[in-house]
């Protein structure tokens, strides 16, 4: 859980004031269908101006058919992270240093029927720096994050990628660096300029030579709801222009933002062409109104890619644009029971959506307090729909390039529903979660009325899967 939100996620006991020289733990357990298990513990030291967080995971999981367990070995963990934050804060100094370690070793299986299946070995080591200085005028922030990977896979398959790099199944060293500088005024006018300025580096031994890019960012604060941000963007000595608009309108029940930025930032390293780019920009509108009995949210966002993008045998596929809406809605009808609609909609585009036009989910949460208040219960009940899906390209299992579709169909639409009952009392909290009820009814014979989903044209479907979490929080 920590992983997913970069692993400095604030959780709400975070928030409390905490004494000094107190420890804050908290345990995450899941198992599940299939061998899963996952188990998920942190520590949290609070000093006189500084905090040490300690994270540990882990996670095992076999898969329908046993194909995330490599060929020759037993059931264990796949994955597996550490991490480590040092916090220290003083009047005007403030450091942050993380250290994480993640491993990988898992087999994947390389075509529908799950006959075969490589090995995918990966070790990342990570770290990062953070040094922010305050003065009365302004504010400086120095930022730097370096990032190896070890990784290996006997992965043999082929296709187009065998005809980029010879050397893809030898264990491969990627080594990939960030420096940020970020300077913030402080100066009692509406108006607040600003600067932020990146240096980026990576390699492959052996494979891809060193490459450099970075930008640099002068922007305005204005009136706090404002921002405007332009400046340029370098790639192995071409210059690019780029920009970052930001508005807020905030008028009682109503927020309406605006937002546009355009970035470069070099190819993925398999195309193996140091001086090419891939230009994106995002544009959108969203609308959020708040009532006392419901919430109202609506976006429209325009997306453009500019540069390679993905290919097959054939040919080479470049430029192209989606258009992509969304909408909320919550109701608070009563106290032990809300409702919550969403509905998005993709037009246009291969690759910049995921091949699914019209998206459908309808919430239900019941709750209520039992036991005098002392017990909280709650039921989700979740029906999500997939419709007019055609997907033009996959994702290729080792290398993450994105291969295009070249037999694609439409498929038909998929309806799933997602239940999760949870019960907690005080700082200790238990949930069971059934993903796809109707997937269930393939394990009993029932194959004309499943649903089991098909989301990568080299991997086996994907059923129900049930699963029990326990999460206890404690204070020393």
């Amino acid at each position: 859980p920590f992983i997913k939100d970069m692993f400095l996620k604030k959780k709400i006991m975070d928030t409390l004031k905490i004494e000094n020289n107190k420890v804050l733990s908290n345990f995450d357990y899941t198992q599940g269908d299939y061998l899963q298990d996952e188990l998920s513990i942190y520590l949290k030291n609070y000093g006189t101006n500084k905090t040490l967080n300690i994270h540990g995971f882990k996670r095992s999981f076999a898969g329908i058919y046993n194909q995330y367990t490599p060929v020759g070995t037993y059931p264990k963990p796949i994955q597996q992270s550490y991490t480590i934050h040092f916090e220290t804060n003083k009047k005007n100094d403030e450091v942050d240093i993380s250290i994480g370690h993640f491993n990988t070793l898992s087999g994947i299986p390389v075509d529908k029927n799950n006959s075969k299946k490589a090995l995918y070995d990966s070790r990342v080591t990570s770290s990062s720096i953070v040094w922010l200085k305050k003065y009365s005028l302004f504010d400086i922030s120095l930022k730097s994050s370096h990032f190896l990977q070890r990784f290996f896979s006997d992965y043999n398959r082929s296709d187009t990628l065998s005809l980029q790099f010879s050397n893809t199944d030898k264990i491969r060293y990627l080594n990939r660096q960030k420096r940020e500088i970020h300077l913030n005024s402080k100066n009692k006018s509406k108006i607040k300029p600003n600067f932020y300025s990146e240096l980026n580096s990576r390699s492959i031994r052996g494979i891809l030579n060193p490459i450099t890019w970075g930008k640099f960012l002068l922007g305005i604060n204005y009136n706090t709801n404002f921002y405007f941000g332009l400046g340029s963007s370098f790639i192995q000595k071409q210059n690019d222009i780029i920009y970052e608009l930001v508005y807020n309108y905030n008028q009682n029940k109503i927020l309406i933002k605006l937002l546009s930025k355009k970035n470069i930032s070099p190819l993925h390293p398999f195309f193996n062409e140091e001086s090419q780019k891939l230009s994106t920009s995002h544009s959108g509108v969203e609308i959020f109104l708040d009532y006392s009995k419901f919430k109202l949210f609506n976006s429209i966002n325009y997306n453009t890619s500019k540069g390679r993008i993905f290919f097959d045998l054939d040919q080479i596929y470049y430029d192209e644009s989606n258009i992509n809406l969304e909408a909320q809605i919550d109701f608070y009808v009563f106290s032990f029971y809300n409702l919550k609609l969403e509905y998005s909609k993709n037009q246009g585009g291969k690759y910049l959506n995921d091949g699914v036009k019209d998206k459908f989910s309808l919430i239900n949460n019941y709750n209520a307090r039992v036991f005098k208040g002392v017990l909280d219960l709650s039921l989700d009940i979740t029906l999500t729909a997939w419709m007019n899906r055609e997907p033009q390209w996959y994702l290729h299992l080792i290398e993450s390039v994105p291969i295009f579709i070249k037999d694609r169909k439409n498929l038909n639409d998929f309806w799933f529903l997602d239940l999760s009952l949870t019960a907690e009392v005080a700082s200790f909290k238990i949930e069971y979660n059934w993903k796809n009820l109707s997937g269930y009814l393939n394990r009993q014979g029932y194959d004309q009325i499943s649903n089991n989903l098909y989301f990568h044209p080299m991997m086996p479907e994907v059923g129900s899967q049930k699963s029990l979490k326990i999460i206890w929080n404690f204070l020393d």
